[in-house]
């Protein structure tokens, strides 16, 4: 089986971080943009910067930061291509997943709370793909519904436009009426 290849990344290896963390930049070059612009369908990626602090936990390790593209969207209104920023605030947590001994069926209900924290992203091989979660959060950004400003939707009926056949009545009602 070929494994998918992201068309973003940059490994960062866990045990390598310092105890007080470690501030990373990660930085798209020209082709990376090119490969991310595509399998987004996006007619652009013209930066893409993402700001971090990696530090480690007892379990793996910690992300905050900050993704920021600048990139061009199709407007659903008017068509045309136009320029953008996304800006998504970034805060992840990466541990070492933990194999289930346990029944593999669960029993009872399972409950999610939309107000519960997200649980662990898996640390796999002991590394983070920090490539990975930009594009990631930058595919999260993106408006799906992109608008140029200013753009205007005009919706014209054609039942505006075309004359009422009652309107034939009404100037046939007048004619009749004129000519007594």
């Amino acid at each position: 089986m070929k494994r998918h290849r992201p068309a973003f990344s940059r490994l960062l290896v866990v045990k390598d971080l310092p105890a007080r963390g470690r501030d990373v930049v990660v930085e798209a070059t020209e082709k990376e943009r090119g490969a991310i612009a595509r399998e987004l369908a996006l007619p652009g990626v013209d930066s893409l910067v993402a700001s971090y602090h990696v530090s480690p936990t007892t379990a793996g390790a910690r992300i905050t930061g900050e993704v920021v593209a600048h990139i061009r969207q199709i407007c659903v209104v008017s068509l045309e291509t136009f320029p953008t920023q996304v800006r998504e605030a970034v805060d992840m947590v990466f541990a070492i997943p933990i194999e289930r001994v346990a029944d593999p069926q669960p029993q009872g209900e399972l409950v999610i709370s939309p107000d519960d924290e997200d649980p662990p992203e898996a640390l796999i091989d002991g590394k983070i793909d920090l490539g990975v979660v930009t594009f990631e959060f930058l595919a999260l950004g993106l408006d799906p519904y992109p608008r140029k400003a200013g753009a205007k939707f005009a919706f014209k009926d054609a039942a505006e436009n075309a004359p009422s056949p009652f309107s034939v009545l009404a100037e046939r009602a007048a004619k009749g009426s004129s000519g007594d």
